[in-house]
């Protein structure tokens, strides 16, 4: 097996800061986790109409069921809200694990799946206005929450960037 040469392995290093401390402000972790559970309640309240085969109450916007019964709402089979119910339970679950480790590798971890989240939440939102042409509260919350998660995970990174030269 051919190896990684030494000089590529220092630059991927050095890119990723795995050679400098890494420390996020305790704040950081404590909002994520706290908006990772957040999302995981909503994902999970969805989940349970989903299976329950009941209608979910929608009182601030009329689209609710319009988007949930959709062809959108499922993927191979798996509601996307039990989809989205173990990705907040991964982010809760990782972020506490940095939150007590402080490994670097945790957190990017997060930061990636946070990344994805929000990617996926565009995606989901572009459906709702364009293609579906209707809001779904919950989705609109569990949106703003990966939204939120990203954006906790991308100041810790660049927090962390501009420490690593004190």
């Amino acid at each position: 097996m051919v190896g990684i040469p030494q000089n590529i392995m220092n630059k991927i290093s050095s890119i990723l800061h795995l050679n400098h401390p890494f420390s996020v402000p305790d704040w950081i972790p404590l909002a994520f986790s706290g908006f990772a559970l957040l999302g995981l309640f909503d994902a999970l309240f969805l989940t349970w109409y989903h299976y329950a085969g009941l209608s979910v109450p929608c009182s601030v916007t009329s689209g609710c069921e319009t988007v949930l019964s959709s062809q959108y709402a499922v993927w191979f089979g798996i509601p996307l809200a039990l989809i989205g119910s173990l990705y907040y339970m991964a982010q809760f679950i990782g972020m506490t694990a940095y939150f007590l480790t402080q490994k670097r590798n945790i957190f990017l971890g997060c930061f990636l799946m946070s990344t994805i989240g929000f990617s996926a939440s565009i995606v989901f939102v572009g459906i709702q206005l364009g293609i579906l042409s209707a809001i779904c509260t919950y989705c609109m919350l569990s949106a703003i929450t990966s939204t939120i998660l990203c954006a906790l995970a991308s100041i810790g990174i660049i927090q962390t960037s501009g420490n690593r030269n004190r």
